[in-house]
């Protein structure tokens, strides 16, 4: 029987990681680490891609977020602690094909550099998708009261949705 492996948590350094998986394993758990090469070879990369990832078995993942609760692993926060955080944001934003300016409701999503610009990925609701808007090329940004639910994607996944999409055949 093939393990579908699932993340249980995720953590910034590879250390921290292996501490937990140390006590998962105490316990009989099967673990593995995902990750961990690509956060040693830059630390900055960990936030890119989500964290160093701890995975266990799908079939044991209740009773391992058990014991990694108990042992203070996980603290379970009041539940709309995070809404601060995933604020909608209205925008104005100059094209940067025809400087033509529109206005998008946007849910920020990451932020990363280039060697020359700084992007803002965000779920645009007027395009109903994943939108990159330069921060230079924002004219106007206000944080909103509305709140929304996380997405579900790292960066890691958008960007590799990115690729396959631009690097489909041509018909």
């Amino acid at each position: 029987m093939v393990n579908n492996w699932i993340t249980i948590l995720s953590f910034t350094y590879p250390h921290e990681a292996h501490l937990a998986k140390t006590k998962l394993e105490s316990e009989g758990f099967e673990v593995m680490i995902k990750d961990e090469l690509t956060v040693q070879v830059d630390n900055f990369y960990s936030n890119a891609i989500g964290g160093v990832k701890l995975q266990v078995s799908e079939n044991d993942y209740d009773r391992a977020l058990q014991v990694l609760k108990d042992s203070g692993y996980i603290i379970d926060a009041p539940q709309n602690d995070h809404k601060l955080l995933l604020r909608i944001a209205e925008i104005e934003y100059q094209s940067i094909e025809n400087d033509e300016v529109s206005e998008r409701t946007i849910e920020p999503f990451a932020l990363y550099s280039t060697q020359e610009n700084w992007l803002l990925v965000a779920w645009c609701r007027l395009r109903d998708d994943y939108r990159t808007f330069r921060l230079d090329r924002i004219l106007r940004l206000e944080i909103v009261t509305d709140t929304f639910e996380p997405h579900k994607d790292t960066l890691q996944e958008y960007f590799e949705k990115c690729r396959n999409k631009f690097l489909q055949p041509l018909t």
